[in-house]
């Protein structure tokens, strides 16, 4: 991915995380700043979209499973007592 296409894909998604919404600055060092992350799927290796450290984290901890991610919200949603 260029840095033009990289830009792009950020102007799309309005300066945000992909997921969780948190805002980026219009100006961004990809190499010293590292809380923002292109975002890929490991078996198409095609491009998601430009997310923060903590929401790339996440997904890739629980294994890009979708399953995984409905159960952890199930798991969420029944803690909130």
């Amino acid at each position: 991915m260029t840095e033009k296409d990289f830009y792009l894909l950020l102007e799309k998604q309005n300066y945000c995380c992909g997921v969780c919404g948190k805002k980026f600055p219009r100006k961004i060092d990809r190499v010293k700043n590292r809380n923002i992350q292109l975002d890929h799927c490991h078996k198409t290796k095609k491009v998601r979209g430009i997310l923060c450290s903590s929401c790339n984290v996440g997904i890739g901890m629980l294994n890009e499973d979708v399953s995984i991610l409905l159960k952890a919200i199930a798991y969420l949603k029944k803690g909130r007592l």
